[in-house]
């Protein structure tokens, strides 16, 4: 996002990299791609937690980010310029609303804040990371082959995650009072739909996250109360 923000005001309004726009004239660059990233980003969040499908929405948005910063490095067009300008701003907004919410589905209950926290802690240093090396790069390259380079790291990205990422398991919570508990059962219930248990000590309730597709709360409930 951060190389994004430096490379398209710097490729648009210095004639070394064959445009020449004034500055007063990017915003027929910036709006229209607002404005489809805006459009884009409900149906996606729709479709990648209702029908959950995030690994699905997260390949079509590294597309789009792939193609995006080929076309930025490679055309000589400003019709195509916007073009590529306006699928970085989709690509973007489709996986935005999902980020967080797949930290916290492989998270685990008492370790989400943790999880968020690196996450957000991470995405501001590379933030940094971003800026600073598409500045540098740029002193030592051209626009072609910054397009190129981001584009082929962002190639590798679509591979790792067609490989390694799956969609997160529909989970649900069950809080029950600690003295309503049975916990010699919840110990010897087959675990393969609990995917996880604790007791919060502050409320004297325990958390159970299980598989909700292969159970209910009611069935659940009968084989652990008191």
């Amino acid at each position: 996002m951060t190389a994004a923000f430096v490379i398209i005001p710097v490729f648009l309004t210095q004639p070394e990299y064959g445009f020449n726009w004034e500055k007063s004239e990017l915003w027929m660059v910036y709006v229209p791609a607002m404005i489809a990233g805006l459009i884009a980003m409900g149906p996606a969040a729709v479709f990648g937690e209702k029908r959950n499908i995030p690994k699905q929405i997260f390949m079509v948005s590294i597309v789009l980010f792939t193609a995006s910063f080929v076309m930025m490095g490679l055309t000589s067009s400003s019709g195509v310029f916007i073009t590529a300008v306006i699928f970085f701003f989709v690509a973007f907004n489709m996986m935005e609303p999902l980020v967080q919410s797949m930290i916290s589905k492989f998270a685990k209950v008492h370790q989400k804040g943790a999880a968020l926290g690196i996450a957000n802690s991470a995405a501001y240093f590379f933030t940094f990371i971003g800026g600073t090396f598409a500045g540098l790069y740029l002193d030592i390259s051209s626009r072609e082959t910054l397009g190129l380079t981001i584009g082929g790291i962002a190639l590798a990205w679509l591979i790792f995650t067609a490989v390694k990422m799956k969609n997160p398991i529909r989970h649900s919570h069950l809080i029950i009072p600690e003295n309503e508990v049975d916990f010699d059962k919840l110990n010897t219930l087959e675990s393969e739909h609990i995917a996880e248990w604790f007791i919060n000590e502050t409320e004297k309730v325990v958390v159970i996250k299980y598989v909700s597709e292969k159970l209910n709360e009611d069935d659940l409930k009968g084989k652990i109360l008191i």
